[in-house]
């Protein structure tokens, strides 16, 4: 039953990207002198807080999973995997740190998969794209979402 619920997710999160853009960095929290451990050799890391789009208040407690991006020349497409995507809990001021992940091409997913969650996008609705650089910790900012917390 659990392959077939991460079935049913992976195709729902499942999005064809055309002209999508890289992020390497949108600056923000690396700013604030966190103390953050650096990633192990070959791997990155991933540090951003969330936050609600309707007041901007921070969002504690809340799931933050990274969709691997496959690509096929210029086309592309996410996928989640319930079980493997590496992912954190944000704290109560909304702050996550997704530590020692493979260096490569992320969408950024927000909530739960499985009732209120929020792909973060372009200004086009498109899914954006976040690189993963070995050895560095990338910095993707505030992200604002739209989901129902408990």
């Amino acid at each position: 039953m659990n392959l077939r619920i991460n079935l049913m997710i992976a195709f729902l999160l499942f999005g064809f990207m055309s002209a999508c853009s890289l992020v390497t960095n949108t600056g923000g929290l690396l700013s604030y002198g966190e103390d953050l451990p650096e990633p192990e050799p070959g791997k990155a890391s991933i540090i951003g807080k969330v936050t609600s789009i309707d007041d901007g208040k921070p969002i504690g407690d809340v799931a933050v999973r990274l969709a691997e991006v496959y690509r096929q020349g210029d086309q592309g497409a996410y996928v989640l995997d319930g079980a493997q995507s590496p992912g954190d809990i944000t704290d109560e001021l909304g702050k996550f740190f997704i530590q020692d992940v493979e260096a490569k091409e992320y969408v950024i997913v927000v909530g739960d998969v499985y009732s209120s969650y929020d792909i973060i996008s372009e200004s086009s609705g498109e899914a954006k794209v976040f690189n993963a650089i070995s050895d560095e910790i990338l910095d993707v900012g505030e992200l604002e979402v739209d989901i129902i917390t408990n």
